[in-house]
């Protein structure tokens, strides 16, 4: 959908809620392109081998970098969510998690 575009030519663009998902539209890009480097580097190091295949399938199921800049704001969210689902499956399979677990 372009209709961030079509609402800042008639002259909304300048709300609150625009200057909002600007910022949300590229910190998810950087976000979800960063993170699609890492899984294409071989995975997230610092998961466990048992668990990175699952973190890297999450990782790459996310929405194309080209498709985030389309997207309204209910379904920038939910990639959000994702987003946010990813970071916590790699705090609790993390490597150091487990060394402070065991004790080494």
């Amino acid at each position: 959908m372009h209709w961030y575009k079509i609402a800042k030519d008639i002259g909304h663009g300048d709300t609150l809620e625009g200057q909002f998902l600007k910022k949300e539209l590229t910190r998810i890009s950087h976000e979800v392109d960063r993170l699609r480097l890492l899984a294409g580097s071989g995975g997230p190091n610092g998961v466990l081998p048992r668990w990175r295949a699952d973190v890297r399938r999450s990782i790459l199921l996310l929405p194309p970098v080209e498709r985030i800049e389309r997207m309204s704001m209910c379904e920038l969210q939910k990639v959000s969510q994702a987003l946010e689902n990813i970071h916590n499956s790699m705090r609790a399979y993390s490597v150091a998690r487990f060394k402070e677990i065991q004790g080494n």
